[in-house]
């Protein structure tokens, strides 16, 4: 019992002492950065809005249906197979879990702030695709998923790939000293896991293309908010 009172104790405190490092950092801290960054978040936002509302015009709902019956006269067992394999890595339940287990070097490596806003910012995202797909009610094009996942629009897949795996990649380019080779490859890399993973979603008939579109939209916004969040923590140490 005295050990879980030490651990909430130390924990309570450290909570304390970075509240005032924030403040300071926050104080030193370009001002227009923080500026420009917030505009972008809201345009971002304003873009999944923006694009539910194009959604009633006849030209962009075609496309989506298009598209749609494209991949559905591509699918093969194989394909199904291979997609099935690949979307495994936009899921919640693996990136959740992955996050969890990555977060613990950070803290080894004394980077605790960095680990605490990649693991809480990644729950936000979560929370935002759930209360955005109840928001816009949009069916997914082959109904719903085990009778209850029901809503499509924005991705969930691939705002949260977008988000983890970038940020992720942000992460590793920040704190790993890496040469220029090895930060292309690490970007190269993460942009084509997340297009398959946004691809997989399209072939396997659970989204439509502009789902996708709002979930990178909305995968933006969440790693955007990491990112300057880390940087505003971490901007003394550069």
């Amino acid at each position: 019992m005295a050990k879980i009172f030490q651990l909430n104790f130390n924990l309570h405190d450290w909570f304390e002492h970075e509240k005032y490092d924030l403040e300071d950092d926050l104080y030193i801290y370009p001002k227009s950065r923080l500026l420009f960054s917030f505009l972008t978040i809201l345009i971002l936002l304003w873009g999944i809005f923006i694009l539910w509302s194009f959604l009633f015009g006849q030209n962009l709902a075609e496309i989506d249906l298009f598209i749609e019956n494209l991949t559905r006269d591509l699918r093969t067992p194989a394909g199904d197979t291979l997609f099935s394999f690949i979307t495994f890595f936009g899921s919640q339940y693996f990136i959740i879990g992955s996050a969890f287990f990555l977060a613990i070097p950070l803290f080894i490596k004394h980077r605790k702030k960095a680990a605490v806003i990649f693991v809480f910012t990644l729950l936000i995202t979560i929370v935002l695709v759930i209360v955005l797909k109840s928001v816009f009610g949009r069916t997914r094009p082959l109904g719903c998923i085990n009778n209850f996942d029901c809503f499509s629009y924005p991705s969930g897949h691939a705002a949260l790939s977008f988000y983890y795996y970038g940020i992720i990649s942000y992460l590793s380019l920040r704190f790993l000293k890496l040469k220029r080779k090895w930060r292309s490859i690490c970007v190269l890399g993460v942009s084509v896991l997340v297009i398959l993973i946004a691809v997989s979603r399209l072939y396997l008939g659970f989204h439509f293309l502009t789902d996708i579109v709002a979930g990178f939209l909305l995968g933006g916004i969440c790693w955007l908010t990491a990112a300057i969040a880390i940087d505003l923590f971490y901007k003394k140490y550069m």
